[in-house]
């Protein structure tokens, strides 16, 4: 199994980032949905594959339900969580038949198989794009360094625009000068050359 592992790591580095947050999302779903129905099917013929699936579906659907994907809300992890959560569930997807005791089995199989595609999904997808359009867990305490510039320098972006506005119309009124004909002009003091 560690071959495995370092296999779908390599090769997750390498793959082009062409998965979205919303298609990752539905790809979790369906994995989960597709482990929950083989842990049905292999009921009768295999208790130890079954319960691993039924396993395996469970906390795949665990992980994409509390997940704040884009668009759909604030949830418990965020986004770039969930796939360092989606790499270890590939992982274990792949050892879970000998932890079970049937990896000699044929229906070990599905097993490592999914585990490829799991990691090569998650290898595949695009954890920046959520960060970039500012979707955010419900723990702010956990927002990331990029996040936590964004918002210092964003205010203090503001302040400064505050500030020079304030100076603009400090210098408007000072270097103006009312005369008795209520006619306006600028000191001679303060003139720009």
């Amino acid at each position: 199994m560690p071959l495995i592992n370092k296999a779908v790591g390599v090769i997750a580095k390498r793959l082009p980032k062409m998965i979205s947050p919303e298609a990752h999302r539905t790809i979790d779903y369906a994995t989960a949905g597709g482990f929950l129905l083989m842990g049905v099917l292999l009921w009768k013929k295999n208790k130890h594959a079954s319960l691993a699936a039924m396993f395996c579906g469970a906390t795949g659907a665990a992980n994409a339900l509390v997940t704040s994907f884009p668009g759909r809300g604030a949830r418990i992890l965020d986004f770039e969580t969930h796939g360092k959560i989606d790499a270890i569930l590939a992982g274990v997807a792949a050892a879970v038949p000998n932890i079970f005791g049937f990896a000699d089995q044929p229906e070990a199989d599905p097993f490592y198989m999914q585990g490829v595609v799991i990691g090569a999904v998650t290898g595949m997808t695009d954890f920046a794009d959520s960060e970039a359009q500012g979707r955010e867990s419900i723990q702010p305490e956990r927002a990331t360094r990029s996040q936590r510039k964004r918002k210092i320098f964003g205010t203090l972006g503001r302040a400064e625009s505050l500030a020079d506005d304030v100076q603009i119309q400090d210098l408007q009124i000072d270097d103006l000068q009312i005369h008795d004909d209520e006619e306006a002009s600028v000191h001679p003091s303060r003139r720009v050359a």
